[in-house]
């Protein structure tokens, strides 16, 4: 049997999810009620519920998948094959009938069979050639090892005729939907606890390198109730730890302490900020939209970027004001996240100088880098993606019709006509778009503003939450006002979920964000705009993430975890594969329901599927210790003659 390495069975196991242990459930029914009850955990490595799991030529086998060599991980992003790719031509060329056959052999169910390209939905790396598929959906009704079998016949058929980046997977949907992550309710009596009971878990990790450590329900299913309170480790994509021993010491901790109910779920994943310069980013490239994106004034929940970059673009979240402790005089500056404005790594050569960019920040208007509104990189692909359907529409069938109009002795049949007549409407409005793209740029050669400052990549010295903002002086016929959409006008631009829309559950008090909401209770609702998913509803987790810094020794040589923690949000619904913010929507507002600012939105967790916000709290507090104001305040609020806010902050 082949044992893969630690990176090769990552790119294999088919999800995040390394080593599960569920919910204890009471073996038996006791004599006496004065014995120790009985309790058993179901437990899965590495998606099979075997004690090993079985890898045998390349193809793993888990419970409800079976494939190899690359079994992609969950959420899937499937797209199709070239009609010209020679897996297509092989296909067609008996290669269908020979799986087909293999299958019926050894008695197989199948539902569908199919080839097609397989991408793990937030991949960062990119391996075009091994995402190519066979998929066999079907339903397993005996757990044995025929599916392994007809994999491995499978790939002796690629192999006969020279497919071997050809991957195979047979499937059953219940192996095919990936965990889901619900809230916590502050309220649980664990998650009331779960502060002590972290610091002991940390305590078993040591000295395992972890990235971060969540309290969630989780599961498959759509409904909170039937998910398992989760304890989530996270840890590198890279790491080669032994983790079973550490889920077994979690374990046994929660089984003597009286938690038999909470599972263990240790996953790999990463913490991401933005779109990250150098990563296949297909999944967070946006076209932007002529009525919404190419505006002279300021749009804030937009996209933004370096000028003349397509690297990190990232969302205006809108605007704030600063005193200035001498004058008295408030500033108005646009608002959004550090790591869209800073230098990269290409760009900036001197690697120490970026280093101490990120830990020292920007200080005011000592580094003017020009920041575009759209992005330049968001602009250019849209207009290669509406340059590109122009040309599907014009096709040759197209202009052989046009040049057959123009000729007084020819004739068009009125069905010809008809179709020509709506290609040529799709064009125009195509090209209407183009032209308005085309012409902003052209016309508005100056950048949106520059960068005035920043907090850098830090954390508050109080509360070690993450720091990662940075100011913006727009010119002044850019400038623009916080203004909210209200709740008819997002209703009507159907971008509210249904189950918010009911509810009402995002209806702002004004036409403007009305104040700031200097505290959030946990289990909140909140909503954002930004560049890459627009408007979303999530809700604050009942307890905060913790991300491990490193362990250090005590002054008795015992290893004590140094972390920090972060306001977790987790997409509603859940079960629709959303996230409350995705690469790209670093820099957004975060929201209240009335339309009060609770935080700026800055990155997620791939393994939780949930995202991060820097309370506004702690914003304010960096803004005036980077940039030396006496006070920060949003922009735009209703004020009186004296200058004071007419809504009362929260």
């Amino acid at each position: 049997m082949s044992q893969p390495t630690p990176n090769k069975q990552r790119r294999q196991n088919g999800s995040e999810e390394e080593f599960y242990a569920g919910p204890a459930s009471l073996v038996a029914s006791l004599p006496s009620p004065s014995l120790t009850p009985m309790y058993k955990r179901q437990r899965r490595n590495q998606g099979s519920s075997d004690e090993e799991q079985v890898v045998l030529d390349d193809i793993i086998h888990q419970d409800f998948r079976t494939g190899g060599p690359t079994l992609c991980r969950l959420p899937v992003r499937i797209v199709a094959l070239r009609e010209d790719s020679l897996t297509l031509t092989a296909w067609n060329a008996g290669l269908y009938t020979t799986i087909s056959n293999i299958l019926r052999r050894l008695d197989v169910q199948s539902n569908t069979i199919k080839v097609e390209h397989r991408r793990w939905r937030y991949d960062r790396e990119s391996h075009p050639n091994h995402t190519e598929t066979i998929m066999v959906y079907s339903i397993k009704s005996v757990f044995d090892r025929s599916w392994l079998t007809a994999c491995i016949n499978i790939r002796t058929a690629c192999l006969e005729v020279a497919l071997p980046f050809l991957n195979v997977e047979i499937a059953d949907p219940r192996g095919l939907k990936p965990q889901l992550s619900h809230p916590v309710l502050s309220s649980d009596p664990f998650a009331v606890r779960w502060s002590g009971i972290r610091a002991q878990i940390i305590s078993l990790l040591a000295p395992r390198e972890w990235l971060t450590m969540s309290l969630l329900r989780r599961g498959k299913s759509d409904d909170p109730s039937r998910c398992p309170l989760t304890i989530l480790i996270t840890i590198p994509e890279d790491s080669a730890a032994v983790w079973s021993t550490a889920r077994e010491s979690i374990v046994a901790y929660l089984d003597n302490t009286g938690w038999q109910q909470v599972a263990v779920e240790i996953g790999r994943g990463y913490v991401w900020r933005g779109v990250e310069a150098g990563e296949d980013t297909n999944h967070d490239r946006i076209l932007l939209e002529s009525n919404r994106d190419w505006k002279i004034k300021a749009q804030h929940g937009r996209s933004i970027g370096k000028s003349n970059s397509e690297e990190s673009p990232g969302t205006l979240g809108g605007f704030v004001e600063i005193r200035n402790p001498k004058s008295g005089l408030w500033k108005k500056l646009a608002l959004t996240c550090f790591h869209c404005v800073q230098p990269s790594g290409e760009t900036t050569p001197d690697k120490n100088a970026l280093k101490v960019l990120q830990m020292h920040g920007i200080k005011p208007q000592s580094n003017p880098i020009k920041m575009d509104q759209p992005s330049s990189g968001d602009h250019q692909e849209t207009l290669r993606c509406l340059n590109n359907q122009v040309q599907e529409i014009r096709t040759v069938a197209f202009e052989a019709i046009d040049r057959r109009l123009a000729d007084p002795d020819d004739f068009v049949t009125p069905v010809e006509l008809r179709v020509f007549e709506q290609n040529q409407r799709s064009i125009h409005l195509l090209e209407e778009q183009i032209r308005a793209g085309e012409e902003f740029f052209g016309n508005s050669q100056e950048p949106l503003g520059t960068v005035f400052a920043g907090s850098g990549l830090r954390r508050a010295a109080n509360n070690g939450h993450t720091l990662d903002w940075a100011l913006i002086d727009v010119r002044k016929e850019r400038m623009s006002e916080n203004i909210l959409f209200s709740f008819d006008e997002v209703c009507a631009m159907s971008i509210m979920h249904p189950d918010a829309r009911r509810q009402r559950l995002y209806d702002p008090e004004g036409k403007k964000v009305v104040g700031t909401q200097s505290s959030v209770w946990p289990d909140s609702n909140l909503f954002k705009f930004g560049r890459t998913s627009d408007f979303t509803w999530g809700r604050q987790n009942g307890v905060a993430e913790c991300f491990l810094i490193k362990y250090r020794p005590d002054t008795s040589g015992v290893l004590q975890g140094i972390t920090y923690e972060d306001f977790q949000v987790v997409g509603m619904p859940v079960g629709q594969n959303e996230w409350f913010g995705q690469g790209g929507d670093s820099g957004a507002f975060v929201l209240d329901g009335r339309g009060f600012f609770v935080g700026l939105f800055f990155g997620g967790n791939s393994n939780a599927g949930t995202s991060y916000y820097t309370s506004a709290e702690d914003l304010f507090a960096s803004i005036k210790e980077v940039t030396g104001a006496n006070d920060v305040r949003l922009a735009d609020l209703h004020l009186n003659k004296a200058g004071e806010i007419l809504v009362s902050v929260k």
